[in-house]
């Protein structure tokens, strides 16, 4: 029997695994399998769903399966997916098939059949995982006002609830007489009766007036507090009086929207440092959208630059730590501008506060506005002690400088360094007898031409010569693509889960840093508690690898 192999439509690489002609195909410069298998199978051309209603596109379902035919749910109206003859035979089969049966589940419930308990345990956890990862229902981001079919179903529930044809499910039921009031009361005694769960519940819902005043003085800096702090009813409700201290004007503002220190006269939209990001931006001749909601409606792009397929979503450490946002929240947006045509570059607040000079020589850099431009060849490889090597990455890495065993650099004529390299051993196991990438940058604000490349070849040397079997790294999605990386060489060998760090809302902390203590017998959250601190999510990273 002749195995069967994939063949490349772009060169002549055949391959016996599809997983080994998926990397392949990314290394022709595609992003995602998606992208590859759209451009590979269907000409660039993405299916939408074949409700003929919608027009959205359907759902990537992996690369044997293709994409979905219907966005879910949407199969449901016959006639709005085939001709009517199709569609009356269609139903005819399925009364035929049903009539005069009836289903095995009648007359059951989760409550008495072991079958039904366990569907509703995986259908859980499918649908929480559905809505962690964005993938939810169809009605989701729309309302009775800006969708006719929710707005017709909301009329005819009313109609039918008060001519009282429709009544609510626990109209003169008790704990006592239903056991399904009885569990949801049950449920909430665990919730107030558990300390760390009240705390949670108290901070989040029932500030305290200290608590109040502590977020305001720490975020609202523009602004001077007039309402009493006892006027305070709640975090979104518009009924606390503050006075700019730039324009001196009187407004009522909730706690969350005066946390983000921006006023509605001197910052029309988006926070201050947002205005701040967007000037920049428009310094280097480019104009820019705050609060976009049409790209990927009905979230919102922070700052988006016309013209471009570039756009930047600015993180506040409080409202968009696990307080605020799911895991996948910051993943999502950049998985949906992806499917937009938009690449998201993703900026913490304590990097542009911290760090604001290498924040704009990346943006300026992923706009391709380097005025300062070296070729590699134009320049010298040098080893780095390891002084030089944290002054160059402290002062040029998003990241900062990390523990290394070498590192190299290229200087120019001027014996100034442009660009650097620091190599490692991997952290993880399943890496062992590899090298690891620890750290690449560039000067802030001059891009060299050939760097990596030349830098790497470089590493494979070295690695070579003391025993290593390949080179390994990783590339924050969060940032940017791997464009770069396979130029120089590299493959993507995989993608991790998100990253993430611990806050104090101030600044973000090494998710390292913060641990169970085994000692003291406290859990890795006991410990993140003690010291009021809380998780915050990235993107997840690509690994590279390239052979020597």
């Amino acid at each position: 029997m002749t195995k069967r192999k994939f063949k490349c439509s772009l060169c002549d690489f055949e391959h016996g695994k599809s997983k080994g002609f998926q990397l392949h195909l990314l290394s022709h410069g595609y992003e995602t399998i998606k992208e590859a298998y759209v451009a590979t199978f269907l000409n660039g051309v993405h299916p939408v769903c074949a409700c003929n209603l919608c027009g959205k596109e359907t759902v990537f379902a992996g690369w044997r399966s293709g994409f979905t035919k219907f966005i879910n749910g949407h199969n449901a109206n016959l006639k709005s997916s085939y001709s009517e003859a199709e569609a009356n035979l269609i139903s005819e089969k399925r009364k035929d098939a049903l009539r005069g049966r009836v289903g095995w589940s009648a007359g059951l419930s989760k409550e008495n059949d072991e079958r039904l308990a366990s569907a509703a345990k995986t259908r859980s956890v499918t649908v929480k995982s559905q809505f962690d990862n964005g993938r939810v229902q169809w009605s989701k981001g729309l309302t009775k006002r800006t969708d006719e079919r929710l707005a017709e179903f909301s009329n005819d529930i009313r109609a039918k609830f008060k001519s009282g044809e429709r009544v609510a499910w626990s109209v003169g039921l008790t704990k006592e007489t239903s056991s399904s009031l009885r569990k949801m009361s049950e449920s909430l005694k665990v919730v107030f009766n558990e300390p760390k769960r009240r705390n949670r519940l108290d901070g989040l819902k029932r500030l305290n007036s200290v608590e109040i005043l502590r977020r305001i003085n720490e975020h609202a800096t523009n602004f001077e507090m007039i309402t009493d702090v006892n006027e305070y009813r709640g975090q979104n409700e518009e009924n606390l009086s503050f006075l700019c201290k730039r324009c001196n004007r009187e407004e009522m503002y909730s706690l969350v929207s005066i946390c983000a220190n921006s006023c509605r006269f001197c910052d029309p939209a988006g926070s201050l440092p947002q205005i701040e990001i967007s000037k920049y931006i428009n310094s280097l001749g480019f104009e820019t959208d705050i609060c976009n909601r049409e790209i990927i409606s009905p979230y919102e792009i922070d700052i988006d630059v016309i013209g471009k397929s570039f756009c930047i979503e600015f993180n506040g450490l409080y409202f968009h730590s696990e307080l605020f946002k799911h895991p996948d929240y910051h993943a999502m947006k950049t998985r949906l501008c992806e499917e937009n045509g938009k690449r998201l570059f993703h900026v913490f607040s304590d990097e542009w506060e911290q760090k604001k000079d290498i924040v704009k020589s990346m943006i300026a850099h992923k706009l391709g506005v380097m005025t300062n431009k070296t070729g590699a060849r134009e320049c010298s490889i040098v080893t780095l002690s390891s002084k030089d090597k944290r002054a160059f990455f402290d002062e040029n890495h998003i990241d900062g400088d990390v523990n290394s065993k070498i590192a190299f650099g290229l200087v120019d004529s001027d014996g100034i360094l442009l660009a650097a390299i620091s190599l490692r051993k991997p952290f993880h196991k399943k890496h062992v007898g590899r090298l690891e990438v620890g750290r690449f940058c560039t000067r802030r604000f001059h891009s060299v031409q050939g760097g990596l490349s030349r830098l790497t070849k470089q590493a494979s040397i070295y690695a070579k010569k003391n025993g290593f079997s390949s080179i390994m790294t990783y590339v924050d999605s969060r940032h940017g693509t791997t464009k770069n990386y396979l130029a120089a060489g590299y493959y993507i060998e995989g993608i991790t889960s998100n990253r993430f760090w611990w806050t104090d809302t101030r600044i973000r902390i090494d998710r390292f840093k913060v641990k169970a203590d085994k000692k003291n017998k406290m859990s890795e959250r006991e410990v993140a508690n003690q010291l009021g601190v809380t998780k915050i999510w990235g993107c997840p990273n690509f690994t590279l690898t390239i052979s020597i």
